[in-house]
């Protein structure tokens, strides 16, 4: 006997009860039934365990997934760099540029440091990279600009370019996320947990 048979005969039968105690029945079968209908499943976010890491002035914790890569000074674009691989071909990168003061702060602007990050990648001058766009972004009151494109190379290949500025007193700090493809959407929580757990002082 399917559900809607026995409803009505639940029905049928609360008809020929007395008012009060068809009114009962129907709060104690009927409602619940309909309450339990009508409620949308629940979504289930991921929980990733997170792990710690502190070396020279730099600490954060991010998931267990991501691997460190390394912690060089010099890095190979600027004074130190932390870099963290989130998979093939997704990463997070701190970069470092120890400066005195005022000096060169033109140079390590945020909107000149990310043109530079965009060049260092071809994006302007590829035929295959389409649909380029830039648009500013904040993070955990850090500025930052968020690029998205497709390659068109071998298929249809989507990746996102975020660059942030952590602002310290004495050094200039830029965070670059690299995503590809399905780590765009996944990363993008990831790395708003990642930049509230991230202290940088000298």
């Amino acid at each position: 006997m399917n559900n809607i048979t026995q409803q009505t005969e639940k029905e049928r039968w609360i008809l020929t009860l007395s008012p009060k105690t068809a009114f009962f029945v129907f709060l104690v079968l009927i409602v619940p039934q309909i309450v339990s209908c009508s409620k949308a499943p629940s979504s289930k976010t991921k929980i990733y365990d997170q792990l710690e890491y502190a070396n020279n002035g730099v600490s954060f914790s991010y998931p267990a997934h991501w691997k460190l890569v390394h912690d060089e000074s010099p890095g190979l674009y600027s004074d130190r760099e932390v870099s963290l691989d989130i998979s093939d071909f997704s990463s997070v990168t701190i970069r470092i540029f120890y400066t005195e003061g005022a000096q060169n702060q033109e140079q390590y602007g945020l909107t000149r440091y990310t043109e530079r990050v965009i060049n260092g990648l071809g994006l302007l001058n590829n035929p295959s990279f389409k649909n380029l766009h830039q648009q500013p972004t904040t993070l955990n009151n850090h500025k930052g600009y968020k690029v998205n494109w497709i390659d068109t190379l071998v298929g249809n290949d989507k990746y996102e370019l975020t660059v942030l500025k952590y602002e310290t007193q004495e050094n200039q700090v830029f965070i670059v996320l690299y995503t590809s493809n399905e780590d765009i959407q996944e990363s993008d929580d990831l790395f708003k947990t990642f930049i509230q757990s991230l202290n940088i002082h000298f």
